[in-house]
């Protein structure tokens, strides 16, 4: 039984640190979603055919 109990804390805790290194790449796709609707001006999703500068900075914010 103390057996079981000290695998689930190990569990435990390399969950928590694969999240921990998860973190940063979930704030800097918001961040670049955040930036390429801020700079298109409409408070919408840029599209290719005005800006496609603009729409692959939202599609790499996508795939963060």
């Amino acid at each position: 039984m103390n057996e079981l109990v000290q695998i689930l804390k190990n569990t435990r805790q390399h969950l928590m640190t694969g999240v921990s290194h998860m973190i940063p790449f979930v704030v800097s796709g918001g961040i670049l979603l955040a930036v390429s609707v801020m700079l298109y001006g409409k408070g919408a999703v840029p599209d290719a055919a005005s800006d496609p500068n603009l729409k692959k900075l939202f599609d790499i914010g996508v795939a963060g």
